[in-house]
């Protein structure tokens, strides 16, 4: 089949992870009739340094530790997969830690979860017995030495941590880490994860989907496909003297400020300037770009510091991100009558969103305007609210009461001068937005008393 003499033009993004069995038989699913999605699964559970651990056994070449932390009393823990921080899966073994034979395997109970690390990732001896908090430490990204990079420390010398990552001791400390290392937040690694299956399905309500699909006359050919993000925000770079912006670059050229997106980059679908598409930006393929082999570049004439950029693309690693997406239902109306229904239905249903946000966003425009916001953008943002009904004196009908500014200035004053007073006032203000959120419930529920 030729996929070129078909015409695209129709998406639906859908921002939302799903997870399956290795077989497929029990899997989340996504209604976008409804927009909700029913979990059967709950995924990549973090296992990090905040949460309480200790030591179980001291095997040879490898210690098991556990956490009681996380408790899944009421979820099925035959159906659960675990990954270690380098993203390999680790092996399921029974539930009792005795049974453990190697490294990299991990047993999950109703009450417990236990990993078994090699004390070469651990950098703890085979002797050595790792206390609470170096364990924590572990599990925060930090690999424990005795003062020379690679010799794991055995109770002697001195206790030094370095980042999972590192090749020396350059960036070590010797005081036992209490924050997550740099080999995570690089990206370069992640916490250990574990997903397992629900023994109760949850359904749950997704926002941020964008699109619809609309048939054509004669045949039609719907792809699904995994990985997609969604406008993901993004701070474009500027290279230092050809002065372009660059998106996603990195490593690519020592001009350029690394940009990456949060995930590599197989495709660029789409770059948005403050919700708009900017075809300005171009797509460059190189293959020394280290977040994906594309980057998107744009001359600093078309480009604006001022705005805010979004990038929709699809991830590289989607294998890492949600299971395959392979089985979709289609329905649609086959009867004109149907079709016209439908079709009213939405349009009045868009013109009613549509009215109440733009109602809602002309009472915030006449809030900021009292608060003295920027004059250039609340007169673009007026001439907006103006063109779509709402008069130009309505919008300028607002002005904050007296009380409120010497309420303000009040609470100012008591912040500069006082703690104690500080904390009073503040208490006071959560109890009169406690009453508020009382008074408006009481209003609501007022016809049926």
């Amino acid at each position: 089949m030729d996929l070129r003499a078909f015409e695209i033009q129709d998406y639906i993004y859908i921002p939302i992870k799903l997870a399956s069995s290795n077989d497929g038989s029990v899997r989340d699913s996504f209604d976008i009739k409804t927009g909700e999605c029913t979990r059967r699964w709950q995924t990549d559970v973090a296992f990090d340094g905040s949460l309480t651990w200790a030591l179980s056994t001291n095997f040879s070449g490898f210690k098991s530790v556990f956490t009681t932390s996380i408790v899944h009393a009421r979820d099925v823990l035959t159906q659960a997969f675990a990954l270690k921080f380098d993203g390999s899966i680790l092996s399921k073994v029974s539930t009792l830690a005795a049974n453990m034979t190697a490294a990299n395997q991990f047993i999950t109970s109703a009450t417990s979860t236990v990993f078994s690390v090699a004390n070469t990732e651990s950098g703890w001896g085979e002797n050595y017995s790792p206390t609470a908090v170096e364990i924590k430490a572990f599990f925060y990204g930090w690999k424990m030495n005795d003062g020379n990079y690679g010799q794991p420390y055995n109770g002697s010398g001195v206790k030094t941590w370095v980042p999972w990552n590192a090749q020396d001791n350059s960036e070590s400390v010797v005081i036992v880490p209490t924050i997550t290392s740099k080999a995570i937040t690089s990206g370069g690694s992640d916490y250990y994860r574990l997903s397992y299956q629900l023994t109760k399905t949850v359904t749950e309500t997704v926002e941020g989907f964008e699109g619809a699909i609309g048939l054509h006359d004669g045949g039609n050919t719907i792809e699904l496909l995994e990985g997609m993000i969604v406008r993901e925000k993004i701070v474009p770079k500027q290279h230092s003297t050809n002065l372009n912006w660059y998106i996603n670059e990195k490593g690519a050229s020592s001009n350029v400020p690394d940009c990456p997106l949060q995930y590599r980059l197989d495709q660029p679908i789409a770059i948005y300037r403050n919700g708009i598409k900017d075809d300005g930006w171009v797509w460059k393929n190189d293959v020394n770009n280290q977040n994906g082999n594309q980057y998107a570049s744009i001359p600093n004439a078309q480009f604006d510091p001022t705005a805010e950029y979004t990038v929709t693309y699809i991830a590289l690693d989607r294998h890492k991100m949600t299971t395959n997406a392979v089985e979709a239902t289609a329905s649609y109306n086959t009867n004109q009558k149907t079709v016209v229904d439908s079709l009213v239905q939405k349009v009045t249903d868009v013109e009613t969103t549509t009215g109440v946000n733009v109602n809602a966003i002309a009472e915030l425009y006449k809030r900021v305007k009292a608060l003295g916001a920027d004059p250039m953008d609340m007169t673009t943002l007026r001439e907006w609210l103006i063109q779509r009904g709402v008069s130009a004196q309505e919008l300028d009908s607002f002005s904050e009461p007296p009380v409120l500014a010497d309420l303000g200035q009040t609470i100012l004053l008591v912040l500069q001068n006082g703690e104690a007073s500080a904390e009073l006032i503040m208490m006071l203000v959560a109890q009169v937005s406690a009453l508020e959120a009382r008074v408006a419930a009481l209003e609501g529920g007022g016809a049926n008393a």
